[in-house]
């Protein structure tokens, strides 16, 4: 079982909780099971949870448990030229940039306003939508065929999102956010050194929720092996 499926367990429309004795497959793990299996992946994984509540959950408290672990990391991997542009604001600087990374990372597609206009967070659009987005025009008799073949058009990645479902965030936000805590911060120093730092935070968030799901999914299936 990976964490998205533990979700279900306790959504109100798909309650499947019970008290019976458990079989040997995940779909038969309790509340109870479920419970004590992400408690025991939390201890592992602690960060990772809380991207993942925050993320999926809209969590506000796991967000703010998130921001606060990635920042201890962020202050151990930061670059020291960043270390001297901000002195004694660096803890601060660093909640800040965690902050900006932790809430780009959690956005979802559910989110009107954080959707790709082009396939409306669907991750993927029609060829033939592709097609004419591009100034081709699908001209099914040239091409031999009915347009009644057409009734369900092949669906293809979304080239503007690639398939994230999600509209593009610049970086600029995150700069705007550290240049009100230094504004003696320019654009090109922000560019070379608090960019990358950005970046990898980012990509710490998603490397940080896989390990999360992974050890969520090996304890769920040692559970179920030793039923």
């Amino acid at each position: 079982m990976n964490l998205e499926a533990a979700i279900k367990h306790f959504s109100p429309k798909c309650l499947m909780i019970s008290d019976s004795s458990r079989a040997t497959a995940s779909a038969a793990l309790t509340g109870t099971d479920v419970m004590a299996a992400l408690g025991m992946a939390q201890a592992r994984a602690e960060l990772g949870f809380a991207l993942f509540f925050a993320k999926h959950m809209k969590d506000r408290q796991s967000r703010d448990k998130a921001v606060k672990l990635l920042a201890q990391i962020a202050m151990k991997i930061a670059p020291v030229t960043i270390g001297k542009v901000a002195g004694r604001r660096m803890a601060k600087a660093m909640l800040i940039l965690c902050g900006q990374a932790v809430e780009v990372y959690c956005r979802t597609a559910d989110d009107p306003h954080v959707r790709c206009p082009q396939c409306k967070g669907r991750r993927k659009v029609a060829a033939i939508a592709l097609a004419n987005g591009g100034g081709v025009v699908c001209d099914y008799a040239l091409m031999g065929l009915a347009e009644g073949q057409f009734s369900e058009p092949e669906e293809r990645e979304c080239p503007r999102c690639h398939g994230s479902g999600l509209k593009a965030s610049p970086s600029s936000r995150a700069y705007r956010a550290i240049n009100a805590l230094l504004p003696e911060l320019p654009q090109r120093t922000w560019s070379l050194n608090w960019k990358p730092l950005y970046d990898e935070l980012l990509s710490r968030c998603e490397a940080e929720e896989s390990q999360a799901d992974a050890q969520f999914m090996k304890i769920t299936r040692n559970d179920t092996m030793a039923a």
